[in-house]
């Protein structure tokens, strides 16, 4: 009589794999890319964020629009979990070892171009940067490196426990899976409206509901925010405008830049194609050229602002004009920008009715 197994056989070519759903660094999620969504189901499976739905903070969330219900559960996020980039509690390996491990599925050229951990430098804004030592590695040969771990909600609370940390936290990949197992359990987004979104250095969710959310880290960007200038919002932007985007996943599937079978949906990938795009694309108008010259102050020389009063108007260079909303890090309301602007230059016209910027 032959004995039942106690578990099912696991093919030898996918012990890594396995292996790696425990361990979920950043770079088994890469190269296993089935493995994004996995966290996002282990989020939904946890007891943990269920019982969030009995918290008081979202007592009447019922009765809330997507949007609002969003909002409510982005304010949770931020109380209670930190963004931070840990690179001392999951040990150590080396670059060796871990080619070693994924050069059955995975070229090292295509690795070394996809982490900070085996080469990536990233886009433009950290070519004058040291990125070893923008993101801690400086401190590590560069042959020995961290283990660059993801984590599950439990994970995530547990950091609390360690010294000088008020709150959960985790990194970018785990705060996009936390954010779309709680848009799902919490807020009752469709799972097929909730889509992740990674590159080499970020990782965001793309959320169709009205014009579209952005996740990033912890915040939420609109399309609205997409374009106003704001520090905030380009700091938002940066993976998405300066980074290839290697994976795409939701509840039907992934596409990876890597491998040449897509498992996700063909209508749910052109839905979300359609959505991102029509989301980072807006009519040019005075307002979003002026927002075009807060966030992109090397062009604001080639302007002039013109304050007209009556018949007599009154010209101020660009540049000195957009100083004061430029040094806010959020968007100033419009009046108010269009006092700040009037009011810097050196003898400002009475009772200015009209503002524009000339070429």
């Amino acid at each position: 009589m032959h004995r039942m197994k106690p578990y099912p056989e696991i093919p030898a070519e996918q012990l890594e794999k396995y292996s790696s759903a425990i361990s979920l660094s950043d770079m088994e999620i890469f190269v296993f890319p089935e493995l994004l969504y996995s966290l996002v189901l282990a989020n939904i499976m946890s007891p943990r964020i269920w019982e969030w739905k009995n918290h008081d903070w979202f007592r009447k969330l019922d009765t809330m629009k997507p949007y609002k219900k969003i909002q409510r559960l982005k304010q949770f996020i931020i109380d209670h979990y930190e963004f931070n980039l840990d690179l001392d509690t999951w040990g150590l390996t080396t670059k060796a070892a871990e080619m070693a491990r994924f050069a059955p599925f995975m070229d090292e050229k295509s690795i070394s171009q996809s982490n900070a951990l085996f080469g990536y430098e990233g886009d433009k804004h950290y070519f004058s940067l040291d990125i070893r030592k923008h993101f801690g590695l400086d401190k590590y040969t560069s042959e020995t490196i961290p283990y660059w771990k993801t984590e599950t909600l439990e994970a995530m609370d547990a950091f609390k426990h360690k010294e000088s940390y008020r709150a959960g936290a985790g990194e970018c990949v785990s705060l996009s899976t936390l954010y779309a197992a709680a848009l799902f359990v919490i807020c009752d987004i469709p799972l097929e409206d909730i889509f992740l979104l990674a590159t080499p250095l970020h990782s965001q969710n793309f959320i169709n509901v009205n014009d579209g959310v952005l996740t990033n880290n912890r915040r939420l960007v609109t399309k609205n925010m997409w374009f106003n200038g704001t520090d905030l919002t380009a700091r938002a932007q940066r993976a998405l405008r300066h980074e290839q985007v290697t994976i795409v996943a939701n509840n039907t599937g992934y596409i990876h830049t890597v491998y040449p079978e897509a498992t996700i949906s063909p209508d749910s990938f052109e839905l979300f194609r359609e959505k991102l795009d029509a989301f980072t694309t807006t009519d040019i108008t005075y307002e979003m050229l002026a927002n075009f010259l807060r966030d992109r102050s090397e062009h604001q020389k080639c302007f002039q602002a013109t304050v007209r009063s009556n018949t007599c108007p009154s010209n101020a260079p660009s540049p000195m004009n957009m100083a004061a909303p430029t040094r806010s890090p959020i968007k100033q309301p419009a009046t108010n920008c269009s006092t700040k602007l009037t009011n810097t230059t050196s003898t400002p016209p009475p009772s200015p009715t009209a503002f524009s910027l000339i070429n």
